[in-house]
C-alpha cells in the first residue's frame, strides 16, 4: 500500500445509501408517500447538502 498509494483509493457510496435509506423508511413505515414526493424528499437534501446558497436562496423567506 505504501509503495501505490493510487491503488488503494477509497470511494464511498455511505452518503447516498443513508439518504436512500431514510427515504425507503418513510415508504415502509406506511407514510403514503409516492414516488413523486419521494424524489422531490431526495433532491430537496441533495440541494441541501451539496448546493447549500442555491438551496439558501431558494428556500429563503426574502425575495431575491
Amino acid at each position: 500500500m505504501d509503495a501505490h498509494p493510487e491503488a488503494f483509493v477509497v470511494e464511498t457510496t455511505a452518503p447516498i445509501e443513508r439518504e436512500m435509506h431514510e427515504v425507503g423508511r418513510r415508504f415502509e413505515n406506511g407514510g403514503q408517500w409516492s414516488k413523486t414526493g419521494a424524489t422531490a424528499m431526495a433532491r430537496w437534501w441533495q440541494l441541501w447538502r451539496h448546493h447549500p446558497k442555491a438551496f439558501d436562496r431558494i428556500f429563503s423567506d426574502t425575495p431575491g
